[in-house]
């Protein structure tokens, strides 16, 4: 998306602090919102994003509650801006937009793993007070829900080209789920959690690391979220790395949240579920194409993107089932 005048001028009847010329730099786009810093002419920065359609509009008042909370805890964070009249999202022709506090740093990388481990336990430790109704709630690490998705995405695509390819990992994918055997009452440990804690989603400041991109934020199981870290960290390529999460569970316990203690006996189990259910969602995605953004440079079809993550996932999966005993026994004796 280019902006011209008239888009600016549509921000500018919503927030008067952009005066002067304002220069529209996209950044990396991730997978779900579109991002853009603006530079104003008296060398101020804020980050504009179109929110994607599969977040309602309220979600931004969620992050604005939860962001004033950390503030007044003493909790690095971003905030999202109002507008003139009190609101904390625009809604245009071209989707919904919101304004964000710009912070000076850089995305996290492999070495920041400790910083960002003491971060997410701190962050989840202090939300255990934050009493907050979320507004929006996103059925997020729900893996009997993509199980049963996929019998859809089955039964509605036998003829996508890589249909027979898609069904007999479909295959594999479930066949460990259901031997990994996580008991469904472990769902219930929850407390308010990022919901992406990826190193893109860490940004790191001089004041120390900071979660952005607090769409998916809300009340989960600690079980999802601590595995979706392990997943994004503490891999390289298709491996995964046994040090990287020894440093996590090293770091992020002892300032963890209180509630964590009931997932030890199954937590080893985290990541192998969760990179399994990411690998089952794109599998999904592979044969429908309504989810995920996906690399229009790279690839001629999101079918081939998707199919592409779909497998990457499942093999980093299957390294990490390999691990299975180590993990168990590292969470023993943290």
């Amino acid at each position: 998306m280019l902006f011209s005048q008239v888009h600016l001028n549509f921000l500018r009847k919503n927030y008067s602090f952009l005066q002067g010329e304002v220069i529209f730099v996209p950044l990396k786009a991730g997978l779900i919102n579109d991002t853009w810093l603006l530079e104003l002419s008296d060398f101020s920065k804020y980050i504009l994003q179109r929110v994607s359609p599969i977040f309602p509009p309220e979600v931004n008042i969620d992050i604005a509650r939860l962001t004033d909370f950390l503030k007044v805890k003493k909790i690095n964070t971003i905030s999202i801006l109002p507008t003139d009249d009190g609101s904390y999202y625009i809604q245009g022709t071209k989707g919904i937009f919101r304004i964000l506090s710009w912070c000076s740093g850089r995305s996290a990388q492999a070495e920041d793993l400790k910083g960002a481990a003491a971060h997410l336990g701190s962050f989840h430790r202090t939300l255990e007070d934050f009493t907050y109704k979320f507004r929006q709630h996103r059925d997020i690490h729900n893996t009997s829900k993509y199980l049963q998705l996929k019998n859809k995405a089955l039964a509605h695509n036998r003829q996508h080209p890589v249909f027979s390819r898609v069904e007999k990992l479909v295959e594999r994918i479930t066949e460990r789920l259901e031997r990994g055997g996580v008991p469904e009452k472990y769902n219930h440990v929850c407390g308010v959690v990022h919901g992406d804690p990826k190193p893109d989603n860490f940004l790191i400041t001089g004041a120390g690391p900071i979660l952005i991109d607090l769409d998916t934020a809300g009340r989960h199981s600690y079980f999802g979220e601590i595995g979706d870290f392990l997943r994004s960290w503490c891999r390289r390529g298709d491996t995964f790395e046994r040090e990287a999460a020894a440093e996590f569970f090293k770091f992020y316990l002892p300032v963890g949240p209180e509630g964590i203690k009931h997932l030890l006996p199954i937590i080893h189990l985290s990541c192998e579920t969760i990179a399994l259910e990411l690998s089952l969602r794109f599998a999904i995605d592979t044969l429908e194409e309504k989810y995920f953004k996906w690399d229009k440079e790279a690839y001629d079809y999101a079918w081939q993107h998707n199919l592409q993550r779909a497998e990457k996932e499942f093999a980093f999966a299957q390294s990490v089932i390999k691990e299975r005993d180590y993990l168990k026994k590292l969470v023993t004796n943290s």
